[in-house]
């Protein structure tokens, strides 16, 4: 459905000498005949069985010999000057691994929601392996820009059949997150933010109680994993603060996505108990997930939706909420 905008948005690109891989993953909606409709010599098409996200994103790496590399989700679309403007950071620093923008929030039918998702500059001023895994500051996948080097150098995999992964194929979700933190985590390399809104990321408020519970399950491997990697942070402590972070995410993402009433405030509710520390880090994000959430239990998701577009400057944990996203 929205994939042929997609495309159109990675052509329209002002910055010309690119290449663009678009992974079939598995679909049933003629991607591939839309995307060849698309008659650009710089456009491919690979196609695949459904695999999620992790592994097409992995192909498309894997397809290309490009040394800076951008993901764009399905359904989210790039302003003209995303690559240009990413390539030319990346140019002129070359010890920064990664460079990402900020995103804007818009509906199914392309129109803007008045959200932007933006890391304040506190978070900005303090990205580490730890703080990613919290609230990943790099918004969406479809909003970064990684160099290849340092992609080779987190690579990931136990067997050598595996052939190593770059995102993680366990993850159902989170997979952007779990690889932005190893990518935070390597030495001499650093990651630089355009404090510029260059992606639109098109929020579907369709989220079910089976998918919301999938993402948690997702947020709590996450954190499994990342501790299991990082042992010198594996304390009660943070692994409390973590979970409360994500479960403020979680809530934050029922408010967007989900029809239901209950699941905010449930989900709010939880991170209260779990780490009260979590919800002071940050009070002005908290007060307002907590009046998004009591607003949906009262009035529903459509005078929430209002409540949060009159806002404006709301930030949602710096970044977009995850999805399953094709790629």
């Amino acid at each position: 459905r929205f994939v042929g905008h997609a495309v159109a948005s990675a052509i329209r690109q002002t910055y010309r000498d690119l290449e663009i891989v678009v992974i079939d993953d598995g679909s049933s909606d003629q991607t591939g005949e839309i995307v060849e409709r698309c008659r650009d010599s710089r456009t491919r098409v690979a196609r695949r069985p459904n695999g999620g996200a992790a592994v097409a994103r992995n192909d498309g790496i894997s397809l290309t010999d490009s040394e800076f590399i951008a993901f764009l989700d399905a359904d989210d679309i790039w302003s003209p000057r995303y690559l240009q403007a990413q390539g030319e950071r990346l140019l002129h620093e070359p010890q920064t691994a990664m460079t990402f923008c900020f995103s804007s929030a818009v509906n199914a039918s392309g129109r803007p929601m008045g959200i932007t998702f933006a890391p304040s500059d506190n978070r900005l001023g303090e990205i580490s392996p730890f703080t990613v895994m919290l609230s990943n500051p790099i918004v969406c996948a479809s909003a970064a820009v990684v160099r290849r080097s340092a992609l080779e150098q987190v690579r990931g995999g136990e067997t050598e059949a595996q052939r190593g992964y770059y995102f993680r194929p366990d993850l159902r979700h989170a997979q952007d997150t779990d690889l932005w933190s190893r990518i935070v985590a390597l030495p001499d390399w650093g990651v630089s933010c355009l404090r510029e809104t260059l992606v639109s990321y098109r929020v579907h408020p369709e989220s079910s109680s089976a998918s919301l519970a999938s993402l948690e399950s997702s947020l709590e491997q996450l954190r499994a994993v990342f501790f299991e990697r990082h042992p010198e942070l594996d304390t009660p402590t943070h692994r409390q603060l973590a979970c409360g972070y994500h479960l403020r995410f979680l809530a934050q993402t029922a408010v967007l996505r989900s029809r239901s009433r209950l699941h905010p405030l449930a989900y709010i509710s939880r991170a209260f108990k779990v780490s009260p520390a979590a919800l002071r880090d940050e009070p002005e994000i908290s007060a307002m997930t907590l009046a998004a959430s009591f607003a949906q239990l009262v009035l529903g998701s459509h005078a929430t939706m209002w409540l949060i577009q009159a806002t404006s400057s709301l930030l949602i944990e710096g970044r977009a909420p995850h999805s399953n996203k094709r790629t």
